[in-house]
């Protein structure tokens, strides 16, 4: 059993709608599309940070799951910034953390997948 079979962290999946607002402007919300996944939600390390922004991509966090995140919200390249993962328990409970890629990370902990995550504070979304 490794720890990817036992995640510490559930979170709902959530995909980007903007709607026009009364001046007619837009929001952005993002309504829930999934509910309860296993997930472990950490800070990015320093590397990954510095890893991304050459790329002029900004990570804060990073999640694995022990499914394909695909089944949540295809690949990467084409929907970064319209899916969000919102933790239900742990440190970032209830904050909003935006999916900006995502890869296999299978090691000798087991079979998993790593999502980089972009943290904007915002409304409590719990």
């Amino acid at each position: 059993m490794s720890l990817l079979d036992n995640l510490p962290h559930t979170g709902n999946i959530r995909r980007r709608v903007i709607v026009q607002d009364d001046y007619l402007g837009e929001t952005e919300t993002f309504p829930a599309t999934s509910t309860n996944a296993s997930v472990w939600v950490q800070p990015a390390s320093q590397q990954e940070i510095d890893e991304f922004q050459r790329r002029d991509m900004r990570v804060t966090h990073k999640t694995y799951f022990s499914v394909d995140p695909t089944t949540y919200f295809g690949s990467a390249e084409e929907n970064a910034g319209e899916y969000a993962i919102v933790p239900s328990d742990g440190p970032m409970s209830g904050q909003l953390l935006k999916v900006i890629s995502h890869a296999n990370a299978t090691a000798g902990i087991g079979l998993g997948w790593k999502v980089m995550l972009d943290y904007e504070p915002m409304e409590d979304l719990t």
